[in-house]
């Protein structure tokens, strides 16, 4: 998956198809700014955050999460950011403005799963997920932390806090992975 700005006034997600060496933008639909893009476990559709518009973009509740098979025919599903497939490809985990949320593909319903500690975020806030969907890092720059998670379920989503690093206010924040 990659970002276009052939439109000046866009940023459009696009894969590429290495058989044909073209590409395909899956982005229909948010219109400004694309970005985050995750594949599936199957590899047969694309997650990724879209804006409706330039404003607010500092808040995760002010972005959209899409999804996308590789022809472009996708939807929006919910207002967050950074979205996270789970392993069995049937529910997203994201972030809002208040927490961390899991979006159910199958039901079409979402659950607030954590709370943000001090309850609120911004978009300076950065998740990332194991490849195996059993570990969750959450770096929290307002409070100086990271928080790493094990995930105990996804059905119900279920996870227990391994460890909180405080980091000092000169340390940079990494980008879990």
């Amino acid at each position: 998956a990659a970002t276009s700005r052939d439109n000046p006034d866009a940023v459009d997600m696009l894969i590429f198809d290495s058989r044909t060496e073209e590409f395909q933008k899956v982005s229909n639909g948010a219109p400004y700014y694309s970005r985050t893009p995750q594949w599936s476990p199957d590899g047969e559709r694309i997650v990724f955050t879209g804006a409706e518009s330039m404003s607010n973009l500092s808040e995760p509740s002010s972005w959209s999460i899409y999804i996308s098979d590789v022809k472009g025919n996708g939807r929006r599903i919910t207002h967050g950011t950074y979205p996270y497939w789970s392993p069995a490809g049937d529910e997203i985990l994201f972030v809002r403005t208040d927490g961390l949320y899991v979006y159910d593909l199958i039901r079409n319903t979402e659950k607030q799963v954590y709370p943000f500690p001090g309850g609120k975020s911004n978009i300076s806030v950065k998740i990332g997920l194991s490849r195996d969907g059993a570990l969750f890092a959450m770096s929290v720059p307002r409070l100086h932390s990271t928080f790493l998670f094990k995930i105990v379920s996804w059905k119900p989503f279920q996870m227990n806090l391994l460890k909180k690093i405080y980091e000092s206010e000169r340390t940079d924040f990494f980008w879990p992975v």
